[in-house]
């Protein structure tokens, strides 16, 4: 016979009555204490009686007292600020060749997670049904004792996904992962449509604990005396490439069809004109050449072209 039909149901998160209990055992013994100093009556009753009441208080205590810490561990926990140094970089980069990753404390969810959460939210136990506190903080409450949690190096280079709410932790969770990459001296490409500040200054703060600030490069177009330089035009395999990044700026559709195309095709001839010249286009040179006319680079398309044909070509020409 199935021995779990014998064992007794448990409920993790009803109220702890136990805490009543012991307040009321508590009370009585106090009150027995004292008519024993204001009443006639022999002192060895009220001794009996407060031990005993002391006793039963000590007992609810301890029952109550591992249920009531799991209640508050529904709070959930303050996020832990690391300031790292030399040495506790040392210990990083020995736990990153020997064990993987650290992402910090925790505990893996087993079936066991889930049961206790599914009788969490089938009870009344308010602090993890509050609206008003930020994240899922009741998660500590499924276990008692967490521990250091690693991810081996082979699953980081596979693909990560971190899922969290608003104000959970993400970002430092970012932070941590980034800095350990840096300080195993891999290669970080962080994009963070949100611009938040923290992270781009804890990245850099990981570059300088690894030795290379000058690693450390940030591009934002808002911030350009903060930020790098890019060439968006650098690298294309075709000369065409190029224009259809710029008319691609454009609104297209409708009424604006016309001028994107119009537009491709007049950057287009510009950039081949360039590249006839054996100049690299810029947007600059694409300006100029746009505004200023094509007629002077036509000239000196043609001017490099008949010469690479006819020696004297440039001097005919001019």
């Amino acid at each position: 016979m199935d021995q779990s039909l014998h064992s007794p149901y448990l409920q993790s998160w009803r109220p702890v009555y136990e805490l009543s209990s012991a307040v009321l055992w508590f009370t009585s013994m106090n009150v027995a204490i004292t008519l024993m100093f204001f009443s006639s009556l022999p002192t060895v009753g009220f001794i009996v009686t407060t031990a005993l009441c002391g006793t039963i208080t000590l007992t609810r205590l301890t029952q109550a007292l591992p249920r009531w810490q799991r209640h508050q561990r529904l709070k959930g926990k303050k996020l832990t600020l690391l300031t790292l140094n030399a040495k506790q970089c040392q210990t990083l980069q020995q736990q990153n060749s020997n064990k993987g990753v650290w992402l910090g404390w925790g505990f893996e969810w087993q079936r066991q997670h889930g049961q206790l959460a599914w009788d969490l939210f089938r009870s009344d136990n308010q602090p993890a049904k509050s609206e008003n506190i930020m994240g899922a903080g009741w998660i500590h409450g499924m276990e008692e004792h967490e521990q250091t949690l690693f991810q081996p190096l082979a699953q980081v280079q596979m693909h990560t996904m971190v899922i969290g709410v608003p104000g959970s932790g993400k970002t430092r969770l970012f932070d941590l992962l980034v800095t350990q990459a840096v300080l195993r001296n891999e290669p970080v490409i962080i994009i963070d449509p949100k611009g938040d500040h923290d992270l781009a200054s804890h990245t850099l703060r990981s570059c300088e604990l690894s030795g290379s600030q000058r690693r450390f490069m940030k591009f934002h177009p808002g911030f350009p005396a903060d930020s790098i330089r890019i060439n968006l035009l650098q690298n294309f395999n075709r000369s065409s490439e190029l224009a259809s990044r710029i008319a691609g700026l454009m609104p297209s559709g409708g009424d604006n069809a016309p001028f994107q195309a119009f537009a491709q095709k007049a950057v287009d001839a510009v950039v081949q004109g360039y590249l006839l010249c054996g100049q690299r286009p810029t947007l600059v040179l694409i300006r100029q050449g746009l505004e200023g006319g094509v007629t002077q680079l036509l000239i000196r398309a043609l001017t490099v072209v008949c010469s690479s044909h006819f020696p004297e070509a440039e001097k005919k020409m001019a």
